[in-house]
């Protein structure tokens, strides 16, 4: 009939229509999810090398870095240091350049180096600041160890300044102890120019009271006539830091035998080498001479520092 409205039934999806849809939407809400979660990533970088060393007779600095992008989210947009001296006051800056800037080889590790000259330098204790910024921004920093650089090129003998040590030392009764020692020096040729710093003794001990060790001897007193290494080259003291006016502080620690005459034993339990049981640790008076040698083959040496070691 004309004009009439005819009213048509709305039909429904097929059921499987339906699964298909509900398929897709999770399929997609699922993987702009996972596009959320990957834009929240933030870069990584971290210097596994940095260093600078000085050349007086060029007047040269040169500053090496090696930096590893660990997330590789971004790309290192710029490497620069900053040259402080002990004072923290900022010397000199300079951009690092890349080792290899046209290279096609996709690395983890990215080499920088630059090289100043620095003309009239004080005579100091200096760090440096290497720097980074990233492509999204983000700054990364490390810090150099401290150097002692100096203009002078004339060789001049190191100096032994003064020394820390205990006059009196009381042995344990049952377990091995260090004596600390740390000796004071300066070198106008800069901290690099010392080749070693070493020790000898002097020692006037008292025997021992009883065959502790169970070999059938009982140690017997023992006086030496000059100072001695007892044939090993590896009694040095070895650099630890910077002290106040630029002297280098050495130090070394010695282990103490207990009065026992004991083992020293290592964390498994077995007995390290050239340290097996004796008698007794000994007591008595050790006088120790320190030397310090440069490149040049010129020293310094101190002797007759006298300690008292002393049964518990």
């Amino acid at each position: 009939m004309s004009g009439s409205l005819i009213l048509r039934k709305k039909r429904s999806l097929p059921k499987f229509k339906k699964l298909f849809i509900f398929i897709f939407i999770i399929t997609f809400l699922g993987n702009c999810t996972k596009e959320i979660i990957s834009s929240n990533n933030t870069s990584e970088f971290s210097f596994t090398v940095s260093y600078f060393n000085y050349n007086n007779h060029t007047n040269k600095i040169f500053f090496y870095s090696e930096i590893e992008n660990i997330t590789n989210v971004s790309f290192i947009d710029s490497v620069w240091v900053l040259l402080y001296n002990e004072d923290g006051d900022e010397i000199n800056s300079s951009e690092l350049n890349p080792e290899y800037p046209d290279s096609n080889f996709n690395s983890m590790i990215s080499v920088y180096s630059s090289v100043i000259t620095l003309n009239n330098l004080e005579p100091d204790v200096y760090f440096v600041a290497f720097n980074m910024q990233d492509q999204l921004g983000n700054h990364f920093d490390s810090q150099s160890e401290r150097k002692y650089l100096t203009t002078n090129t004339n060789p001049v003998k190191p100096e032994i300044i003064g020394y820390s040590i205990p006059g009196t030392f009381a042995l344990h009764p049952t377990e091995w102890t260090i004596l600390p020692i740390e000796l004071h020096i300066f070198d106008e040729n800069g901290l690099e120019d010392i080749l070693k710093v070493e020790y000898k003794t002097l020692r006037i001990f008292n025997g021992c009271n009883a065959d502790n060790n169970n070999n059938g001897i009982i140690n017997e007193p023992i006086s030496d006539n000059d100072y001695t290494n007892l044939g090993f080259d590896d009694w040095l003291l070895i650099f630890n830091r910077f002290g106040p006016n630029n002297i280098f502080i050495y130090t070394i620690e010695i282990p103490m035998r207990p009065f026992d005459g004991s083992a020293l034993i290592d964390s498994d339990g077995n007995v390290l080498p050239g340290f097996e049981a004796t008698d007794c640790g000994r007591t008595g008076d050790v006088f120790f001479k320190f030397q310090a040698t440069d490149n040049s083959d010129l020293t310094d040496s101190i002797e007759d520092i006298h300690i008292e070691i002393i049964a518990p």
